[in-house]
């Protein structure tokens, strides 16, 4: 079956395109420890990860901007689900955590950028994000008061557990956070609404919001401002369009068996 990601993203496009042509390019990146980690989403720059004997480091398009003992330049974690570095869709900036010691001894984390440290150290640091152009870093960071989100407007207010759902863009940051069992959306560190969401979506310049919600019996819904725009048994995937005009979904009967793709209301089969 034909991924659901690229058959929505493709809907998506071609939705964009005034014309309705579509243009894709297809990037085959080798896997492995010392291959290509990131790649911009200009598709021409990549960033790399590589450790050899006692030193490790990061580079975009072969140059070294991040190097250090094995242990303190952070890889991005498949076996924890964590991101220690992010690239920016020029390629211009990478973002990426590093592991130092504090002044009192103990081992903290600290975010560079384009491997010069910036900022305060914290006991981690996870989910790193950069919007398109470079103009806003996001991470998760977890200190003694909790858990909060950082991004290039400040420290977010800490929680018990970490947000989740955590969007980023060039102009701010959108997340979900759980405080005494009620869920709130937050955008630029400032709680704007309580929505009960199991999911977040946004259009690049975060004009248009859409939540996911679960009414606890057969159907999954999305909602945009007011309007309920998707209800389905199961809803695994949103996404916007580049303009942000179109929205689709991932559907089908269960989360296990997407079978079908929703763009502005239409919906599309997705065969085997």
């Amino acid at each position: 079956m034909r991924s659901p990601r690229s058959f929505i993203i493709l809907l998506l496009a071609a939705a964009s395109s005034s014309a309705g042509a579509v243009e894709i390019s297809i990037f085959a990146i080798a896997t492995g420890r010392n291959q290509a980690r990131l790649v911009s989403g200009d598709g021409y720059h990549y960033g790399s990860f590589k450790s050899s004997g006692e030193k490790a480091s990061w580079s975009v398009d072969g140059r070294v901007l991040l190097e250090g003992p094995v242990g303190t330049v952070m890889d991005n974690s498949e076996r924890y689900s964590s991101r220690y570095a992010a690239l920016s869709a020029d390629g211009r900036l990478l973002v990426s955590a590093e592991r130092v010691a504090a002044p009192d001894g103990s081992l903290k984390y600290i975010l560079t950028l384009n491997g010069k440290r910036i900022g305060s150290l914290y006991d981690s640091i996870s989910e790193v994000q950069v919007g398109r152009k470079g103009a806003n870093a996001v991470f998760l960071a977890r200190t003694s008061r909790g858990c909060l989100v950082v991004s290039a407007a400040g420290e977010g207010p800490p929680f018990p557990e970490c947000p989740t759902h955590v969007l980023v863009s060039d102009i701010g940051v959108l997340y979900l956070a759980v405080w005494n069992n009620r869920t709130f959306l937050y955008r630029d560190l400032v709680s704007v609404a309580e929505k009960d969401y199991r999911g977040l979506a946004a259009s690049p310049d975060f004009s248009r919001i859409a939540g996911q919600l679960d009414d606890g019996k057969a159907f999954h819904s999305v909602e945009i401002g007011n309007a309920v725009v998707v209800k389905q048994p199961s809803i695994s995937r949103m996404m916007f369009s580049e303009d942000g005009k179109h929205f689709g979904v991932v559907a089908g009967e269960n989360s296990s068996k997407p079978n079908k793709v929703i763009v502005d209301a239409k919906s599309y089969t997705l065969k085997s």
